[in-house]
């Protein structure tokens, strides 16, 4: 069986090098993320690097990642929610104590926390301090 694969790979070798070409070319995002899970050490230094060039996006990320993660675990609807717009449609207005909030002190708050049932949506979140938000925990 070996040898007749040999002189197959042989006789069709043009064929079989377009077909992979095709391949590689059809599905080069798999590709692209495989390859990155393959060398973890290079990955994690390149993610290290970006994240020191825009700490901002950076935090905003990983935030946004964890309210996902904690929806879903929970088994609730989530969205992606963008801080920025409920700092502008809350006016910079904390929801809790009512007194305005600093961009470097803002955080978003749960209505209905995720805990209890709350959906990780626009319309279950408000502005908050993050003081007042760890200070209400998970009640509502």
């Amino acid at each position: 069986m070996r040898a007749y694969n040999a002189l197959y790979r042989r006789q069709h070798h043009d064929e079989l090098m377009a077909k992979e070409a095709a391949y590689r070319e059809a599905h080069k995002e798999q590709r692209r993320v495989y390859d990155m899970g393959r060398d973890r050490e290079a990955n994690r230094l390149r993610v290290e690097r970006w994240e020191a060039q825009h700490p901002e996006r950076a935090r905003k990320n990983h935030l946004q990642a964890q309210h996902a993660l904690r929806a879903r675990k929970a088994g609730v609807a989530t969205i992606s929610i963008d801080r920025d717009a409920i700092f502008e449609r809350d006016g910079g207005i904390c929801g809790i104590c009512r007194t305005p909030v600093p961009k470097a002190e803002m955080s978003i708050d749960h209505i209905v926390a995720i805990s209890k049932g709350g959906p990780n949506l626009p319309g279950n979140v408000q502005l908050a301090h993050l003081r007042c938000n760890k200070a209400k925990r998970d009640r509502h």
